[in-house]
């Protein structure tokens, strides 16, 4: 027997859920797929929160454009939304170090909105919108993690999915028509710009959290080969100047002045591109 008065309800939602799937299944199968999709969306959101949030990385990656057109969403603005959702009871809403970044945050979209002002259009508006949404809800997405300690496999999985799309670019560059290096990698029809910067982000965060993962030097630099090589693949200039700027920030800010193998590497790949 149920006692638990939240376990009950859930237990009704579902029921109800199989309900309007199954009516809506004869008449249009498309809506009931997307009502189930959202159903265990959401179900996943209630019953695992952590889940979610560490999703919400890997799943920067998906350009997919997900519902009817005019909404424009893609994957990882759906990831995020859920994110956002599962956050929203876990972040430390009264920590100074938030409230000062949320102060920093309104600045930025202060700014933002100048070109609102300047070119009103309901374009422009969504677009800074979606801007809020993206800074906003990474914002709390990630003051959750941290509360819940997850960094760790936070960060592992983004690497991890960073990898995979770095492979596929290294692939994609062998097995080009025109020849090795011919035309940039579109790993799994990703832009080049969008995987160029994500595949530089996670080499950052290799360089710089590395040790806070779960693995030793070694396998941080089998992974910091093929990031480099398939950042080179998708011959993103701006990822790559973006990745040097930063990391010689990153030096001047940390004073480090010794390297572990993986960061010797990233140094020289950037020399060589």
């Amino acid at each position: 027997m149920i006692d638990n008065k939240a376990t009950r309800l859930l237990a009704g939602a579902v029921v109800s859920l199989q309900v309007t799937i199954g009516a809506l299944l004869p008449a249009n199968a498309i809506l009931a797929v997307g009502v189930a999709s959202v159903a265990v969306a959401g179900l996943v959101v209630l019953a695992v929160p952590l889940v979610a949030l560490v999703a919400t990385l890997p799943a920067t990656y998906g350009y997919w454009r997900l519902g009817p057109e005019s909404l424009d969403l893609s994957a990882a603005d759906v990831a995020l939304a859920l994110g956002v959702i599962a956050a929203v009871p876990i972040v430390p809403w009264r920590s100074p170090q938030l409230r000062s970044l949320l102060k920093v945050l309104a600045v930025y979209l202060g700014l933002l909105f100048v070109a609102v002002i300047v070119n009103p259009s309901l374009r422009s508006l969504l677009e800074w919108g979606h801007r809020l949404f993206l800074v906003a809800g990474g914002l709390f997405v990630g003051a959750a993690i941290a509360r819940k300690g997850a960094e760790r496999v936070a960060i592992a999985a983004f690497v991890a999915a960073s990898t995979v799309v770095a492979l596929r670019a290294i692939v994609d560059a062998f097995t080009a028509s025109g020849g090795l290096l011919a035309e940039p990698s579109t790993p799994f029809g990703i832009n080049k710009n969008h995987a160029g910067f994500l595949i530089a982000a996670a080499l950052l965060l290799l360089l710089d959290l590395g040790e806070k993962l779960a693995a030793g030097p070694m396998t941080r630099f089998l992974c910091a080969v093929p990031l480099l090589a398939g950042l080179a693949a998708t011959q993103s200039r701006g990822a790559v100047l973006t990745l040097a700027v930063v990391l010689a920030v990153w030096v001047i800010w940390t004073g480090r002045v010794s390297f572990s193998p993986g960061a010797f590497l990233v140094i020289a790949g950037l020399v060589a591109l």
